[in-house]
């Protein structure tokens, strides 16, 4: 999706819009919508008093005027319709009327020719926003905008476009029965009114000195008289992320911004925005989960019934009822998995790359167990750390799944971690996790090294963006009409990429053969471009074993969680680095060696080196209940 600043001019929005649509389109999305049919009597009232607060905003707004339905073109007038929900109400757990009045955007009669592109704001623009919040001891809150798209941009009545109010509605308008109204401004349902919101927020904020970011538009920074850092802003659609300090030159500042729309809620430290939950502790870090939006999602709404029972494992799927369930799943799990669960990301991934190649009854079963898996793991938390601002670094960690795809292609997956500098010099530090990703890599592996090498190619592109993201949200950087990016982030502390491929490593650190000593021409071009732009960059390259590789539970199904929940429960971890270059596989027989010396007889040990790893874990687990004997 593009922002466009002007015609000639497209500006790359974020990928996250992706999820989020797919997200919205999710059966869990819709099945909030409530219908007026089925309600009581007093829950009709609720919702009539709110369709009421709804037409006081439109006419408040001066969003329409009134026109005679005579000599208007049918095909110009575009019908209408309620959205009612119930909205939770956080602070008493009680719940309130909420009725949104729509157009039918999709009978716009110029649907085809207007322009209607917006941002949203991105994964790592929020997460560097609460970085900034935690690390410079800022206080985190949130600020909703009422009816947002009513105070849009007033542009609408240049295309002579007109809306039918319901009938049962019209006397909130003082329509008679042959009038309707003609849209002046930009209103919920028309395609362009994210477009005309964000345009008018982008200019209100600027205009009170706000910096725009140039990697983020819905990012907003603020510098204080003497240039200091003194706020910022995250704009998700009509929800505000502020990251503030107690200022009174930022406390004017706020001020100047609450005037300038009509608010709804202002929290602070602890809310749910888009269906996360935000808790700020005492030392200002920052704590993001998701439960209620996982018990919204049940396991039995793709439940097998008897038709679906009646295929075999890997028979293609043709009934929409059972695609359209399954696209659904997909949709409401990477909307889980982008936001706070990284552990569900690659079977996610995974899931929803079967949706072009043909839906089977096994596709159905494995979106079933992550819906599962999503519930048992349901305290998984992602924690934003305190790390002052002059010892913070970045590192990246990288991994791939050399044809771990159903398809047989293969699966990158990447971390990017804020950190303490001590991590970089191979001691236990504080780490927040920032970025991460799981994907299918674009090009086919010809070996698990080719996987590698595409992998860490993407790593360093994604490390590079959010350290050069970081400068510029710090004020490190400054926005130029020419910035050089390997100059800022020369003069940006050092980072690390963190690979378990020792021939990737050997390539990229210390090779000097012809073509890095590679058999693969390509993979040693593209390996020769990555210790170029580390060399550019100030990257350095740390070789680790696999069971210190935190982006393994990324390229895979099946990988055990526990070094991830290591890192994310404790906020701590540690590069360890071994100059024998031993793996993870023969570190870990080593020590069954060491043990056994130490606690089994010499008779037994011939017959304990035939047992498959399972079993000797389970030997091992005998020997500490019971002792030698058992």
């Amino acid at each position: 999706m593009d922002w466009y600043d002007s015609d000639n001019q497209a500006l790359s929005a974020t990928e996250d819009f992706t999820d989020h649509f797919a997200y919205m389109l999710s059966d869990g999305r819709r099945k909030n919508e409530v219908n007026i049919h089925s309600l009581t009597a007093d829950e009709k009232r609720e919702m009539n008093s709110a369709k009421k607060i709804e037409a006081d905003q439109w006419i408040g707004n001066a969003v329409y005027t009134v026109a005679k339905r005579a000599g208007i073109p049918k095909n110009r007038i575009m019908s209408m319709r309620w959205i009612l929900t119930w909205k939770k109400i956080e602070e008493t757990g009680g719940r309130k009327a909420k009725a949104r009045l729509v157009v039918k955007g999709f009978t716009d009669p110029d649907l085809l020719q207007i322009r209607a592109e917006s941002p949203t704001l991105s994964k790592i623009g929020r997460n560097c926003l609460l970085q900034l919040a935690a690390s410079y001891k800022m206080t985190l809150s949130m600020g909703d905008v009422k009816t947002a798209f009513l105070q849009g941009n007033q542009g609408e009545s240049e295309r002579d476009i007109y809306g039918d109010i319901p009938a049962d509605s019209r006397d909130l308008f003082n329509l008679a029965p042959d009038e309707v109204i003609k849209l002046e401004g930009s209103v919920y349902g028309l395609r362009t009114a994210p477009k005309a919101w964000f345009a008018k927020v982008t200019t209100d904020l600027i205009s009170l000195g706000a910096v725009q970011h140039p990697l983020d538009q819905c990012v907003f920074i603020f510098f204080d008289k003497q240039g200091k850092l003194m706020g910022a802003i995250g704009v998700y659609v009509d929800d505000f992320l502020f990251a503030e300090t107690d200022g009174s030159e930022w406390k004017s500042m706020m001020k100047k911004i609450k005037d300038k729309y009509t608010w709804g809620k202002h929290d602070y430290q602890n809310f749910i925005l888009c269906g996360v939950q935000y808790r700020q502790d005492s030392d200002y870090s920052i704590t993001m989960d998701q439960r209620d939006y996982v018990e919204s999602l049940s396991p039995h709404d793709l439940r097998p019934d008897h038709e679906l029972k009646c295929l075999k494992d890997n028979e293609e799927i043709t009934n929409k009822k059972w695609l359209k369930r399954f696209r659904g799943a997909n949709g409401a799990l990477q909307w889980l998995s982008t936001n706070t669960r990284p552990d569900l990301a690659a079977d996610t991934s995974i899931s929803a790359g079967t949706s072009g190649v043909g839906v089977t009854k096994n596709s159905i079963l494995n979106a079933q167990k992550i819906y599962r898996k999503a519930h048992a793991r349901i305290g998984v938390e992602v924690r934003i750390k305190h790390i002052r601002p002059e010892d913070l670094r970045f590192s990246a960690f990288h991994d791939a799944g050399w044809a771990s795809r159903p398809d047989n292609s293969s699966q990158g997956g990447l971390m990017i971690f804020a950190c303490h500098k001590d991590l970089l010099d191979g001691k236990e530090a504080t780490i927040s996790l920032i970025e991460w990703k799981s994907w299918k890599l674009k090009r086919v592996c010809r070996s698990s090294l080719s996987a590698e090498c595409q992998a860490m190619a993407e790593a360093l592109d994604t490390l590079n963006f959010v350290r050069f993201f970081w400068e510029i949200l710090t004020g490190k950087s400054k926005i130029t009409p020419k910035i050089d990016q390997d100059h800022e982030l020369t003069k940006a502390p050092m980072s690390s990429l963190i690979t378990d491929c020792k021939g990737l490593f050997d390539a990229v650190n210390r090779s000097q053969s012809a073509g890095l000593g590679l058999s693969e021409k390509r993979t040693a071009i593209e390996a020769l471009s990555i210790r170029q732009i580390c060399t550019a960059s100030n990257v350095s390259v740390k070789w680790v074993n696999s069971d210190r590789q935190l982006a393994d539970i990324l390229t895979k199904v099946g990988v055990m969680p526990e070094n991830l929940d290591r890192a994310l429960n404790t906020n701590q971890w540690r590069i360890v680095f071994d100059s024998t270059f031993t793996s993870a596989k023969n570190l870990r027989k080593q020590k069954r060696e060491k043990y056994f010396k130490k606690t089994v007889d010499p008779t037994s040990r011939s017959l304990l080196a035939e047992l498959t790893p399972d079993e000797m874990a389970h030997v091992i687990d005998l020997v500490r209940r019971h002792g030698k004997r058992e």
